[in-house]
Order: structure tokens, then C-alpha cells, then sequence
């Protein structure tokens, strides 16, 4: 065991900054009210609509209000800033043997430590598309106890990109041997009591192992924790590869948190504000391009930075860009999604441009599971930055891949119809490289999320931000 020395812990701690993106994290507007004295505000000044599903969860949401008022976090333990190294022991069998059974051992104190005492018990709020989980959310966030005075409010993808750069830096400066995750939640926790995630989802089985240590962990720090998902805890990572790993996390999030439905039957992104015509087909059509290329130009920099290509580094790997003008950018479909990229590669992308054209969007079939996936980080990463996002694809949006029965389409049903009657549209893309055990269930349900964030992108103000 060995204590980090300032130096070191100067470079871990640079690193770990370095991989939050300032898009991605949320300034807090501190307010006198409770959120329940917030709600019931915006509705009496119309701002919002009444709505009895939401009345039910802020209700629950006031109630977490009131116990922060009397919550005190306990301090770190000293000891978590201490890390095991397995570099500085001799290499012989014995001290390899005492390695291998001083991880686990700690390991297991680790997770059978208890929970902090009487952390007040936080909230996962789940429910369909646009219903207004992320606006509670930021209504309880703004609207903290005065004596709450460390947060931190932040969407999931990029939090989990923060963890994975951060244990990535760590281990390059101190190798490995010690449990990343742990150190990693209580520097969170040495700096934030309440944490707010927006937008959980699971897709992969690493993801679903760190999710379960990691909040272990910020649990038994006292970190009390907000969440918002589409999923409700019993569903996440449904029919995932080796799901049984992730059923203690699942238990974890039910017993630890105050689990709400938001079963609210409307959309409110889809609800307010006139639109842009920014979704273009057929892609191939003429006039189509012509008006891609003047959206390219209008938000790029034709005669100061005419046209080029840009390289850029994630992870020590290359992303190219093959159209560049000032902050806009230009793929096609193929090119952004065609090869395996991570969230981590389309948050980057999000974090240089502000806007983005993506053309020839192809007609997925439900087998084009990678594909899609690919497509929906991209739009989530271009959402949370506030990014500009203009498609073109060879059938309405809304056919680009299947959609949940009983779907509001984003276009004209005319259209929608006219398309799925005819026939007339490309051929079916059905390339795969996926090889996970959701049958396209899980795609085709986060398809319908991303196109309500699709019809919020698209209207007026969100282009005159």
C-alpha cells in the first residue's frame, strides 16, 4: 500500500478533468424554492402544462428535497485515496501469490463494506419518451437544499466516457493492481454529495460490471444519486450477454432508490415551437443535395476555411473527417456509422463541431443493429452538446429503422404511409457486425427515443440557440 505522491496525483487528477467535456455537465442555478414550490410556479405562469403523472413524481421528488435538508455527507475515509500497486513488489511467486490475494481480499472488504449511514434514499425516474424526466430532474437540481452545496448533473454517456479516460489515465501512471473503481468514486464522492445521471442505459456487459461497483461504491461514500432512463431498473440490459452478472446491480438500484413510473402519455418535445425542414429525402434527389450544400455553407466557413478533411485523436486512435468548413462538419452515413466508433469517438466529434450534415441515410432493416446504435450515440452526443443536425436518407426519418407499435411518426403519416405502401424506397441495409442477444428489441425501442430528440433538434429555436 502506498499514498499517491502530489505529482502523481496532480497528473491522475489533470486527466481525470481533462475527460469531462464542458458540453456535457450542467451549471446549477441555486434557487431559494423547493422544486415543488418550482412546479407548481411554472404551471400557474403556463411555462408548463398541467399534468397528473408529473404532479405524482414531483411529489416524490420535494420529498428527497426535504430529507437533503438534513443530510450531512460523512468525510472520505482517508484510506480510499490509498492504492495497491502490484509494480513496486518483487516478482517472485510468493509476493505474486500475496498480490493476487490482497486484490481480492480487498475487493471483498470493499464490497461488503455497509452503506453510508441514513443516506437519504435517491430517485430513479423512468417513463416513455419526451414525458418530462429530464425536466423534473433539472427542477430538483436547481432547486437543492442551501446546505447541499456540492452536485454534479451530467448525461450518462459522457459520465461513463469521464470513468473510462479517468481509470485509462490512472493505470498509465500507476499501472495496475488496485480497484480503479473504487478510487475513482471517492474522488467523485470528495466532491460532489448529490449525482444526478441522465438518460441510464446498458448496453454492453462492461458497462453493466462497471455500473455495479460503481455504485457500490458512491453509495457507501453517501453519494445520493437522481437517475432518469426509458428502462425501469427490472429491464436494463434485458437479454444481455452474461445478464446474471449485472442482476446484483439491478437489486442494488431497486432497494437503494426511490423507483418512479413517469407514465405520462405525452411528448413534449414534440409538443411546442414551429419546425425546420431539416430531414431531406429522397437523398438522391437533386434538389435535395443542392439544399444540404446550402445548409454546409451556411454553417461553415466556405471562403475563410474552404473545404478540407480533419483528422482527430480519441484514445490514441484516428476519426476522420472528410468535410470540414469552420464548425461544420459533412459525413455520409457510411462514413460516420459504416465503421465501428464508440460514444466516446461521437462525443469527441460533438465537442468540435456545432454543426453537422449527414447524408444518405439508407432504410435499416431490423438486423442492423450495430448500425443503428452507432446512429443513435451519434445523435445523443449532437443532443447534448446543442449540436445542429441536418439528414438526408432515402425514406422519411421515421422509416429509417422500425419503430414500437403505436408510434407517433416525426413526419406526415401521409408520407410515412405513402413509403410503406409503395415501396418506394432504397434497398434495405441489413449489414451486421452485432452479435448481442437483444434480437433488435433494444434498438428498436432506443430508435423511438432518438427520434424524439430528433423533433426537438429540429424545431426553430433549437436552430436560432
Amino acid at each position: 500500500m502506498f499514498i499517491i505522491r502530489p505529482s502523481s496525483l496532480f497528473e491522475i487528477q489533470r486527466g481525470m478533468s481533462r475527460s469531462l467535456p464542458r458540453q456535457h455537465t450542467f451549471v446549477r442555478q441555486k434557487s431559494s424554492k423547493s422544486p415543488l414550490e418550482a412546479y407548481e410556479l411554472k404551471v400557474k405562469e403556463g411555462k408548463w402544462k398541467p399534468d397528473p403523472y408529473q404532479e405524482k413524481a414531483i411529489f416524490a421528488v420535494n420529498g428527497l428535497y426535504q430529507e437533503l435538508q438534513a443530510y450531512t455527507q460523512p468525510p472520505v475515509p482517508k484510506e480510499s485515496f490509498h492504492l495497491h500497486s502490484r509494480g513496486e513488489e518483487k516478482t517472485s511467486v510468493l509476493s505474486k501469490f500475496r498480490s493476487t490475494l490482497g486484490k481480492y481480499a480487498s475487493r471483498f472488504m470493499a464490497s461488503s463494506r455497509p452503506f453510508a449511514p441514513q443516506i437519504p434514499k435517491g430517485i430513479y425516474l423512468y417513463g416513455d419518451v419526451g414525458c418530462g424526466k429530464t425536466a423534473l430532474m433539472d427542477l430538483f437540481y436547481n432547486h437543492l437544499p442551501s446546505n447541499i452545496t456540492r452536485s454534479k448533473r451530467i448525461h450518462f454517456h459522457a459520465f461513463m466516457l469521464h470513468i473510462h479516460q479517468s481509470a485509462h489515465h490512472l493505470k498509465q501512471v500507476k499501472g495496475y493492481g488496485f480497484d480503479v473503481i473504487d478510487y475513482l468514486s471517492a474522488q467523485l464522492a470528495s466532491k460532489c454529495t448529490v449525482l444526478c445521471f441522465d438518460e441510464l442505459q446498458v448496453t454492453d456487459v462492461a458497462g453493466a460490471l462497471i455500473l455495479r461497483r460503481l455504485f457500490e461504491c458512491l453509495q457507501k461514500y453517501g453519494v445520493v444519486i437522481f437517475i432518469t432512463s426509458n428502462r425501469a431498473p427490472n429491464d436494463l440490459y434485458k437479454n444481455g450477454i452474461q445478464r446474471e452478472s449485472f442482476l446484483p446491480c439491478i437489486h442494488l438500484l431497486n432497494e437503494s432508490l426511490n423507483v418512479i413510473c413517469l407514465d405520462s402519455p405525452n411528448d413534449y418535445r414534440r409538443l411546442k415551437s414551429e419546425t425546420e425542414d431539416i430531414y431531406l429525402h429522397p437523398a438522391q434527389d437533386p434538389l435535395v443535395k443542392k439544399q444540404l450544400q446550402q445548409w454546409f455553407e451556411r454553417y461553415g466557413n466556405i471562403r475563410g476555411d474552404p473545404t478540407h478533411e480533419v483528422q482527430l485523436e480519441v484514445f490514441g486512435r484516428t476519426i476522420l473527417v472528410p468535410k470540414v468548413s469552420g464548425d461544420a462538419a459533412w459525413f455520409t452515413f457510411k462514413e460516420l456509422c459504416g465503421e465501428p466508433k464508440s460514444a466516446a469517438d461521437y462525443i469527441s466529434l460533438a465537442n468540435r463541431f456545432r454543426a453537422f450534415i449527414i447524408s444518405d441515410i439508407p432504410q435499416l432493416s431490423i438486423e442492423a443493429k450495430d448500425l443503428v446504435r452507432r446512429f443513435i450515440n451519434f445523435i445523443d452526443a449532437a443532443y447534448d452538446s446543442r449540436a445542429k443536425v441536418i439528414l438526408s436518407a432515402d425514406v422519411p426519418v421515421d422509416l429509417i429503422y422500425p419503430t414500437p407499435e403505436g408510434y407517433k411518426p416525426l413526419q406526415s403519416s401521409e408520407i410515412s404511409k405513402k413509403y410503406t405502401e409503395s415501396g418506394e424506397h432504397s434497398k434495405i441495409a441489413s449489414e451486421s457486425n452485432y452479435h448481442g442477444n437483444f434480437a433488435g428489441v433494444e434498438e428498436v425501442f432506443a430508435f423511438s427515443r432518438c427520434l424524439s430528440r430528433l423533433a426537438e433538434m429540429r424545431k426553430s429555436d433549437w436552430f436560432q440557440n
